[in-house]
């Protein structure tokens, strides 16, 4: 059977403003809030990329048109995302990034209650739902919040930290090269380097060039760069 979205390794995927439009985002939204259940909390991330923002939007608008509750994490990587589905106990914790081998690709990510992706089943079940048009929309008094918080990366690093035998790696003071590929990682892995008491040398941080295409993995210039990098 045909189904309206590519599906590979339990992610949605598809063309920015093609097969993933602001429309079908919110429908997409909709139909897991209705899965879920009016009340339930989800959380959002995304990556650095204005597709992945506008997506995002138009998919926690749809969660909230069925009365569940968001906390917006704004730029946060998957890991985090998984993190915060766990501690805030949420339902489920959605994601959106660049899709790896398309550049004009985004993928969404849904995390279940456990902060693991969820299973082949319950993504049919979401895919089913949205074919036949079977979101419930709450009563306006009833619709969602929206909460916006960016503190997950503090909450994280202190956490991550803690499961790491840090004074043997503080003691080496090691060097890192790394590639932040434009990506959210720019906002977590520094302070959790300089927990750890390791040097880094950060390439590619910070948000993309404006209308830079899509890139979920390094191009090979600047896996050369880190390369030259390493050795010098």
């Amino acid at each position: 059977m045909r189904r309206p979205f590519p599906i590979y390794n339990r992610r949605i995927y598809g063309p920015a403003n093609t097969f993933l439009t602001p429309e079908t985002s919110a429908e997409l939204g909709a139909v897991l809030g209705t899965l879920l259940g009016e009340g339930s909390l989800v959380t959002t991330a995304r990556d650095l990329y204005p597709p992945s923002r506008m997506l995002k939007r138009a998919f926690t608008a749809g969660l909230m048109s069925t009365g569940v509750t968001v906390i917006d994490f704004h730029e946060a990587t998957l890991p985090e995302l998984a993190f915060s589905v766990k501690r805030f106990g949420a339902k489920a914790g959605v994601h959106f990034s660049a899709a790896p081998f398309n550049g004009n690709s985004i993928q969404i990510t849904v995390l279940d209650a456990t902060g693991a992706e969820i299973s082949e089943d319950r993504l049919s079940d979401l895919i089913s739902m949205y074919e036949a048009h079977r979101a419930v929309r709450s009563l306006p008094t009833r619709v969602g919040w929206v909460s916006y918080a960016e503190y997950i990366h503090d909450i994280y690093t202190a956490s991550a930290a803690g499961f790491v035998d840090s004074p043997p790696i503080a003691a080496k003071e090691p060097m890192v090269v790394v590639d932040m590929n434009h990506g959210p990682a720019h906002l977590v892995l520094p302070s959790l380097l300089s927990t750890l008491n390791v040097r880094y040398i950060a390439v590619n941080a910070g948000r993309p060039a404006p209308r830079a295409p899509l890139g979920l993995f390094p191009q090979p210039k600047f896996l050369t760069m880190l390369s030259d990098l390493s050795r010098a």
